[in-house]
């Protein structure tokens, strides 16, 4: 039987576009490559759809929201680690 594997976690720009997915094991994907999964049956739970010359992930239609995409995303400028000193002094940011 081929794996199948679900995403957690959707990082987008600052326009709400998906960039990069979080799957259940861990692997971290860019859209296209997410793409490609979708048409063959290894990532489940969305569907590719085409417009405006590009495709795009969508949920699949259910009851639940906590599997659709727009519950699951992330902007990417939220995605920073503020490291500080004893005295609350920034030392450095990191994005991830």
């Amino acid at each position: 039987m081929a794996e199948s594997i679900r995403i957690i976690l959707v990082i987008s720009n600052s326009r709400g576009v998906s960039q990069a997915l979080v799957t259940d094991d861990l692997r971290h994907l860019l859209l296209k490559e997410a793409i490609r999964l979708v048409r063959r049956g290894i990532l489940i739970g969305v569907h590719v759809v085409e417009g405006n010359g590009r495709a795009y992930l969508r949920s699949n239609g259910n009851l639940s929201l906590q599997d659709n995409l727009n519950s699951l995303s992330v902007a990417a400028g939220s995605l920073s680690q503020q490291v500080k000193d004893p005295d609350d002094h920034e030392l450095f940011s990191q994005a991830f």
